[in-house]
């Protein structure tokens, strides 16, 4: 399989099992050491995978968060973490989706799994009559930013900071 192929009728999409988290966590590392690289300031700290998995595991213990993983010959390849959540009640839409997590590891990256694992959050969002969808998206980081716009997104806020 070469960089740039289409996985679609290999790739199973699923809700996440136990036996997953190893492979969660190490995609998760995967794409911290991306980020980290890009900015700084997403360096993380030591066992920052587990702490991923028990703030995910913990959402889970809710209705309103999913966690999916795309698996290619019985190895996880990604996932997407993705949450119901609510604004302020001054907010007329204030129920919305936040997609708090799409990975997908490097070797698997630009062969459709981030659209399907996506594709499966957005009819899950659908199902509880979710009618707007967020995320946040590292500005250094291109493909992501291509990926989001070319799933629909599109700025509505930026985020600026100032260190001290």
């Amino acid at each position: 399989m070469k960089n740039g192929d289409d996985v679609g009728s290999e790739v199973i999409i699923r809700p996440v099992a136990e036996s997953d988290w190893s492979a969660i966590i190490e995609i998760f590392r995967e794409f911290v050491g991306f980020h980290a690289q890009l900015d700084p300031h997403f360096k993380k700290v030591d066992g920052h995978g587990e702490m991923f998995a028990d703030y995910v595991r913990e959402n889970l213990r809710t209705s309103n968060a999913i966690m999916l993983v795309a698996e290619i010959q019985d190895q996880i390849v990604g996932y997407c973490f993705a949450l119901i959540q609510r604004k302020p009640p001054v907010y007329l839409e204030g129920v919305y989706g936040y997609i708090d997590n799409l990975a997908v590891l490097n070797a698997y990256q630009r062969r459709g799994i981030g659209s399907l694992l996506y594709g499966h959050a957005l009819n899950w969002f659908k199902t509880r009559n979710i009618a707007r969808i967020e995320l946040a998206a590292a500005i250094t980081n291109e493909k992501s930013t291509s990926f989001w716009r070319k799933m629909g997104f599109k700025p509505f806020m930026e985020t600026l900071f100032t260190k001290i």
